[in-house]
């Protein structure tokens, strides 16, 4: 990134938005889609199989489950990002010209990824006002929905987006980019979104509140934990009793359950999804990475896999039996070329679906109660 461009970013960054509910009219639910790391490519056609695949796919599951919205969380336009500023004719390749079937004309509540930082976030921030779906009004943001409950009241569901790359440092600027995270660029940028994230998890009184970003907390996938998000938005997690962490990053489908109500969800089109639900963190195995290597070898998308245990991971560990549902892109297109998510939250109960790109559901979560009802 270049100064300039540092300043122009780091002056968007120190500016969030509270955002009004949304009543989501004459509805009793709310259903919704996610998918991550679903960006195109920077040469003709802009675009890839796996992202093309999973929009026939989304079409059929949001007009099936009559989707409000859909979660692009990150990774929006590979391999650097946006190079210019909202008119980049990227959006319309990447984005608008991909998306364009009737039930897919909902907003995409948009965060960025890795490969984001290395272009102009601001100027994806900047198309939100360019396009009437694009919506990413800040880095970090909170959106808060209400439908009715059929009893005389509203469910509430708060969705707060951040920037893990703000919080943690960019992957791409490693040696090693499957290595640990090296931290934020600018401690004062991620210090002011900390607090932002405390302040708005605190303060949710939300039925169901889930957190969504383009790392994640836990994988057994090929980047494997985010140990800063490990040691600091779990316990904010835990704390305050979020429902679920949605997030991108790892191309696999992963659905990780140690038992304790939290859950946290992955979603990747380009290469599938992962979804890791609301858990027991506390509760760790003595001895994990045999189990770790082997499915992080086995679900690697990448060249590089991991062949011994991962330094940065030795002492955060995932039980050896937590990992429930694990579907991967060996980079050939087997088993899938690519998958997404679907949320469907009803004023008793919440579940989510992962499915392959033609839209076939491979796995439904188990009903999660709204927060202090189970």
């Amino acid at each position: 990134v270049t100064g300039t461009m540092a300043v122009i970013i780091k002056c968007a960054w120190l500016i969030t938005f509270a955002l009004a509910t949304v009543v989501v009219a004459q509805a009793t639910e709310l259903n919704f889609l996610s998918l991550g790391d679903w960006g195109g490519q920077d040469t003709p056609p802009y675009t890839e199989p796996g992202e093309v695949a999973c929009a026939v796919g989304m079409t059929k599951v949001a007009k099936d489950i009559n989707a409000q919205f859909v979660l692009a969380l990150g990774d929006n336009f590979y391999s650097s990002g946006i190079n210019g500023d909202a008119s980049n004719f990227r959006f319309r390749t990447t984005f608008e010209d991909v998306y364009t079937s009737e039930a897919l004309q909902i907003p995409f509540y948009v965060v960025a990824g890795n490969h984001d930082h290395l272009g102009n976030v601001t100027a994806q921030i900047e198309y939100s006002k360019l396009s009437s779906r694009w919506t990413f009004p800040s880095p970090y943001y909170k959106k808060s929905f209400s439908f009715d409950n059929g009893r005389g009241g509203n469910t509430t569901f708060d969705l707060i987006m951040i920037d893990t790359v703000v919080l943690a440092g960019n992957s791409d600027l490693l040696e090693d980019p499957f290595g640990p995270l090296p931290g934020p660029a600018d401690t004062e940028l991620a210090a002011s979104q900390w607090q932002f994230i405390e302040d708005s998890i605190r303060q949710s009184t939300a039925d169901y509140l889930w957190v969504g970003g383009h790392y994640p907390v836990w994988s057994g996938c090929q980047h494997g934990p985010s140990i800063i998000l490990v040691q600091g938005l779990k316990p904010l997690l835990e704390q305050y009793n979020a429902t679920g962490y949605v997030c991108g990053h790892d191309h696999c489908l992963e659905y990780i359950d140690e038992g304790n109500l939290i859950t946290w969800n992955k979603s990747s089109c380009a290469s599938a999804l992962h979804l890791v639900l609301k858990t027991e963190l506390t509760k760790q195995a003595k001895a994990p990475y045999m189990y770790l290597q082997e499915l992080v070898t086995i679900a690697a998308t990448r060249t590089k896999t991991w062949t011994n245990a991962p330094k940065h991971v030795t002492f955060q560990y995932i039980s050896t039996d937590s990992i429930k549902f694990a579907v991967w892109n060996d980079g050939t297109g087997d088993p899938m070329i690519g998958g997404f998510g679907s949320f469907h939250v009803t004023p008793d109960y919440m579940t989510v679906t992962y499915h392959a790109a033609n839209g076939t559901a491979l796995f439904t979560t188990p009903r999660l109660m709204p927060r202090y009802k189970f």
